[in-house]
C-alpha cells in the first residue's frame, strides 16, 4: 500500500491514529462481510419469486459494497495523512490520493445494484397491487 522512507528517530503517531485505523478497518471488512452474506441469502434462498425480497437483498448487497468502497477509500487516502499529521512540514512524504481509480468499478455496480433494487421494488409494488385487484 503506502510505503514510506522514514529517519528511524521520528516521534510515533498518537494513539488515536492507530484507532482510527482500526475502525476504518472494521468498517470496510463489516461492509464487504455484509456484502457477501447479502449475496448468499440471495444465492441459498427462494427469493426469485418474490421481487421484494430480493429487491431488499440487492440493496444490501449494494449497500455492503459502498460501505467498503468507502473504507477503503478512508484507509488509502486519509489513513497516511492522519499518520504523517504530527510530523513537520520538513519531515513529511509527499502525499497523492486518487479517488477515481480501479476501485471506483465497486462504487459503480453499487449504485448499480442499489437501481436495480428500486426497480424490484417498484416490480413488487406493481405485483401487489394487481393481486389485490384481481
Amino acid at each position: 500500500m503506502f510505503r514510506f522512507d522514514f529517519p528511524v528517530n521520528l516521534p510515533l503517531p498518537p494513539l488515536w491514529t492507530y484507532l482510527t485505523g482500526v475502525l476504518m478497518t472494521l468498517m470496510a471488512l463489516g461492509g464487504l462481510a455484509f456484502a457477501y452474506l447479502s449475496i448468499e441469502r440471495i444465492l441459498r434462498s427462494d427469493l426469485h419469486q418474490n421481487f421484494s425480497l430480493l429487491g431488499n437483498s440487492l440493496r444490501n448487497t449494494s449497500l455492503g459494497i459502498l460501505a467498503f468502497w468507502l473504507g477503503y477509500n478512508l484507509i488509502t487516502g486519509l489513513l497516511p495523512i492522519l499518520f504523517t499529521l504530527h510530523l513537520t512540514p520538513e519531515q513529511n512524504p509527499p502525499r497523492e490520493w486518487d479517488l477515481v481509480d480501479t476501485d471506483t468499478v465497486l462504487l459503480i455496480v453499487a449504485i448499480a445494484m442499489f437501481a436495480i433494487s428500486k426497480a424490484l421494488h417498484n416490480a413488487w409494488v406493481i405485483e401487489d397491487e394487481n393481486k389485490h385487484f384481481l
